[in-house]
């Protein structure tokens, strides 16, 4: 939660600014981030007033009035979208986003997830599936363990390396 300055303080960083200072620097001078005394400016400058504005709370949701019809909209079409729901709301004339829907709907603890059952890939097997006995699998040719960026690479061949390996060895 942002800090609540005095109305005296605000009043003093109005008062250094009109004397000709930058916004900037009155607020190092009284310690306070520079955006809140440019925005205490702003505000001086467009209503003419010294005071903060009242404390606004939480606010109530939007769709609380169109609950019992959204949970039974709900209940008729299992599969509809947020989208959806969306357009039939601006029919009725209530204007939201997506997210504000969602929002409501994940209050009352409904989901839109997707079905467990999605079609299989068109490019790989999504399973390892059982390989009659004498054959070999593609599954098997690389180990599980091993991917791309922890396959072990091949030996070095240049000769300064093979000439050091047989002077060990002998």
């Amino acid at each position: 939660m942002a800090k609540i300055y005095s109305a005296d303080l605000r009043e003093r960083v109005i008062k250094a600014v009109l004397s000709g200072l930058s916004a900037r620097s009155v607020a190092r001078v009284f310690s306070i981030s520079e955006s809140s005394a440019i925005k205490w400016m702003q505000q001086f400058r467009r209503d003419g007033r010294m005071a903060p504005s009242e404390i606004r709370g939480h606010r109530r949701a939007v769709l609380e009035p169109q609950r019992d019809f959204l949970l039974k909209l709900i209940e008729q079409h299992h599969d509809i979208t947020l989208e959806e729901v969306r357009t039939i709301l601006s029919e009725r004339g209530v204007e939201v986003c997506v997210t504000t829907i969602w929002g409501f709907y994940d209050r009352c603890g409904i989901s839109f997830k997707k079905k467990a059952s999605t079609r299989p890939s068109r490019i790989a097997s999504t399973w390892p599936r059982p390989v009659a006995p004498g054959k070999i699998s593609k599954s098997s040719l690389i180990p599980i363990a091993w991917s791309s960026s922890t396959r072990p690479g091949r030996r070095p061949t240049w000769p300064a390396c093979a000439a050091g390996a047989r002077a060990v060895n002998a």
